[in-house]
């Protein structure tokens, strides 16, 4: 699939040779982003410079909507490994958590990068991802870059509010075996319902980003929702991208396969006692 050809998306890139000028650092919190959407810390004692950072190992593609700024080079007065530390505590500090970590280099051990990706917010849709490079034992350049959009709104319509106007749930289970036949079976416990109506309640919007897939070996489901006074609901989970389809949502996220795991405990079930 082409999801799986980039799943380097989501991470955002601190580009060499694209820097631009901000105001001044300062040991403080300071809303560089030229939309003042995302705030980032200036290590005490950084001064800007002209530094060339070299070749980042993240980056990411153009989306509708998205807002992103690039910084110029600062000159951080510790080592990288320190700065890493610093950085990490004051974003987690903020409610950021670290997504990702990466290294590029052309073979010269100095012009090493070392990068780092923190996000926070629905589908992470705040990001930060910071690059640095050693200059000697006691100090290096740093350079970020911030990336921000708002997520879609799912309606409330596509919510089930009442799930005892569900009479049951028939399920194609396709499992995550290359060759394996499909699992046909019908959820009436109350109980196994309701579950899953919370698991679909609660999926988010997808970001606006292509993501990264597993391999595809046509793994996922088919939901098939009779209510007892208005018309079925055909949902899609499409578990190798961890997507799935709701009658009237925007594309919605099964993070970490909640909703494809929870089915397949079922089907586990039908398929030994068939």
């Amino acid at each position: 699939m082409d999801k799986s050809l980039v799943a380097w998306v989501m991470s955002p890139v601190v580009m060499a040779g694209l820097l631009i000028g901000v105001p001044p650092a300062h040991a403080q919190w300071v809303a560089e982003n030229s939309r003042g959407v995302v705030t980032v810390p200036n290590y005490p004692g950084s001064v800007k410079t002209s530094a060339h950072l070299g070749n980042s190992p993240f980056g990411f593609p153009t989306a509708g909507g998205v807002q992103e700024f690039m910084s110029t080079a600062y000159r951080v007065p510790t080592s990288t490994a320190t700065a890493e530390r610093w950085f990490t505590r004051a974003l987690e500090q903020r409610g950021y958590r670290v997504l990702s970590k990466a290294e590029s280099s052309d073979g010269n051990v100095s012009d090493t990068i070392q990068a780092i990706e923190f996000g926070q917010g629905i589908q992470n849709n705040q990001e930060i991802a910071l690059n640095f490079r050693p200059v000697g034992p006691h100090a290096c350049f740093m350079a970020y870059e911030t990336l921000s959009y708002t997520p879609p709104t799912r309606p409330a319509s596509t919510k089930i509010l009442n799930p005892q106007e569900i009479a049951d749930i028939r399920v194609v289970y396709h499992p995550w075996r290359y060759g394996a036949s499909a699992q046909h079976f019908v959820l009436r416990q109350r109980k196994k319902i309701n579950q899953i109506v919370r698991i679909l309640n609660a999926l988010p919007p997808s970001s606006p980003f292509m993501e990264g897939c597993a391999d595809d070996f046509g793994q996922g489901a088919t939901l098939t929702i009779d209510f007892i006074h208005q018309p079925a609901w055909v949902i899609q989970d499409n578990a190798a991208c961890e997507t799935v389809s709701v009658p009237g949502a925007p594309p919605l996220t099964d993070t970490a396969g909640r909703l494809y795991h929870a089915l397949g405990v079922d089907a586990a079930e039908v398929f030994h006692k068939t």
